[in-house]
């Protein structure tokens, strides 16, 4: 039987990041406004300073493509939003002609509207679609200060001015509830304070939120699955980053991170169980940085800290509740986009010696085919072999007892050839030994049960050798079952059906027992199938070329199934592709 295992070399932080230049032509990416479409893809409004363009980007088949939408040297400011038919919609500030514009897609047309243009208007625009697809929008009027809100009847576009107390109506954020009732935060620049305004239906609700020091920058907010608002802000007097939800009678205001300048350019979302992410920037390190609550605490990580990089933050969760950025990276003034990575599925074809691999947006783009090894008993191998957070690919072959690894910029660099093994019944694994980011490699030896691993610096090291197993059928397994970011050790008894782990403190700490799959053909694979830096489990089943993968928190969440493949003889891969 043949063991197919990917193992992921997890960073210290808790996600894996990927970082992406969208636009490198000229200063762009300023005033960045992200959605993801039904298929996991992402949408991107933002300004080219350098040509005084409104433009935009979206990632097709893997693709990025960016285009020009409004050529004027007042485009600033946009807010982007999809409808359920995968329609694009943007709200921008024409700060030249003082003007609220909207623009939105109709096929492949680009349709626009100027909404307001009483006065210079539309600084801070945050649009939203209600339920049946129209437009609303929050915004300022920058002559006389004030914060209004526009909508489409279905018939005629209606603003009115929400508030008028004072310097107000800077950051505003949008958010509907699920009768299409609008409230929005806004900073109070006369008192230097956190507002939020809701309508009842019949008047506006007015609320001081925060008010101790120069409160209520850079605002995001959202409602919860019950229509409370929640708020991500920017403390000005102690420079940290705060948050604000009502409980149903009061405030709670929590300062979320306080290491230096932090917490300009936020960007909130609530996940499907109504825990907040907040992107936001790092000024004192210049860095991109993501905050998500956890249920108990606050858990920060840095998203990019690659040059200065991090300002004008817009974020959206995808279907796993997983973080997409799209931000400034004001070193070389490019737009840049960060994802946090989840393993997908993929298989190796012996017979044509062939990776099909499953994109994280499939199928809106094709299967990944990448042809790699020679004959049909390689066996296929994936790991980090740089740092890019992307997975690589290599096969193994037994009968030369060697790893035949393929290079991220291959044919660029020529395939990366390590003699491993000693019998044809070796079987490779692959894991990061030493927690240093890079992916070594090893293989298991059924017949000693014995992992036989290859430290990065061999043959200055001696290799490790770690008994593991009972059985001459137990399958080896590799992965990060504690998130401390160094590969752990395991096997799959298939006549069992069970994983029998080795905690990093074995033997302090017990075997790990978990029960998976059906049937003794079922194959074992690993991966970390929510982003949270913990190794999961689960079962490839050829006779129907299915994963059954078994999720972090099984039983409350069901098993997922993924139909990938065509051959019996296919075996499973795992990784992040793109």
């Amino acid at each position: 039987m043949i063991l197919v295992v990917l193992v992921l070399a997890v960073p210290v932080s808790a996600l894996v990041w990927v970082t992406e230049t969208v636009d490198s032509t000229g200063d762009v990416g300023k005033w960045t406004s992200l959605a993801l479409d039904s298929h996991g893809s992402p949408r991107i409004s933002y300004l080219d300073s350098t040509n005084g363009n409104l433009k935009y980007a979206n990632k097709s088949s893997g693709t990025w493509g960016n285009i020009p939408l409004v050529s004027s040297s007042g485009a600033m400011m946009s807010s982007l939003a999809l409808d359920s038919s995968d329609e694009t919609h943007i709200s921008y500030w024409d700060s030249s002609a003082g003007g609220l514009i909207y623009m939105r897609t109709s096929g492949s047309l680009w349709q626009a509207t100027t909404i307001d243009s009483a006065g210079n208007v539309g600084s801070y625009p945050s649009l939203r679609l209600d339920s049946s697809g129209k437009p609303r929008m929050s915004y300022c009027n920058v002559s006389s200060a004030d914060l209004k809100y526009a909508w489409w009847d279905g018939s005629v576009w209606k603003n009115i001015t929400v508030d008028s107390t004072g310097t107000v109506g800077g950051y505003s954020s949008l958010a509907l509830d699920s009768s299409g009732r609008p409230s929005m935060s806004e900073y109070d620049a006369t008192n230097n304070d956190l507002k939020y305004m809701a309508w009842t239906g019949t008047v506006w609700n007015e609320y001081i939120v925060d008010s101790t020091g120069d409160v209520g920058g850079y605002t995001s907010l959202a409602l919860d699955s019950s229509g409370k608002p929640h708020i991500s802000y920017y403390d000005s007097t102690n420079r940290d980053l705060k948050y604000a939800s009502w409980t149903g009678s009061a405030w709670d205001i929590e300062t979320v991170d306080s290491e230096g300048d932090v917490g300009l350019w936020t960007s909130l979302a609530l996940d499907s169980n109504d825990k907040p992410h907040i992107s936001y920037y790092d000024w004192s390190n210049y860095d991109l940085k993501y905050a998500s609550w956890t249920g108990s605490a606050w858990d920060i990580e840095t998203a990019d800290s690659a040059g200065y990089t991090g300002e004008y933050t817009s974020l959206a969760l995808d279907s796993n509740d997983l973080p997409h950025i799209s931000y400034y990276g004001g070193t070389n003034g490019d737009l840049k986009y960060a994802s946090a990575a989840s393993d997908k599925a993929g298989v190796y074809r012996p017979s044509t010696n062939q990776f099909i691999l499953r994109p994280d947006d499939y199928p809106s783009s094709p299967s990944i085919i990448i042809g790699w090894g020679k004959y049909s008993s390689d066996l296929p191998v994936t790991g980090y072999w740089d740092d890019d957070g992307i997975t690589d690919l290599g096969v193994y072959r037994q009968s030369a007892n060697q790893f035949i690894l393929r290079p991220a910029d291959y044919p660029s660099s020529p395939a990366v050839k390590i003699g491993w093994g000693k019998y044809s019944t070796d079987l490779p694994v692959s894991g990061d030994w030493d927690g240093d980011g890079i992916t070594d490699v090893g293989v298991y030896r059924p017949s000693a049960n014995q992992f036989i691993l290859r430290p990065a610096d061999y043959p200055t090291s001696p290799a490790i050798k770690i008994g593991w197993g009972k059985y001459s059928s137990d399958l080896p397994v590799t992965g990060d079952w504690d998130g401390d970011g160094i590969t752990d050790l395991g096997v799959y008894r298939p006549s069992a059906n069970q994983f029998i782990l080795r905690p990093a403190d074995y033997p302090s700490s017990p075997a790990v027992k978990i029960g998976w799959g059906k049937y003794s053909s079922d194959l074992p694979v690993t991966g970390d199938w929510d982003g949270d830096g913990i190794t999961d489990v689960g079962v490839y089943r050829p006779s129907a070329n299915q994963f059954i993968l078994r999720p972090a928190d099984y039983p409350t969440s069901p098993a997922i199934k993924i139909g990938w493949g065509k051959y019996s003889s296919d075996l499973p891969v795992t990784g992040t592709w793109n």
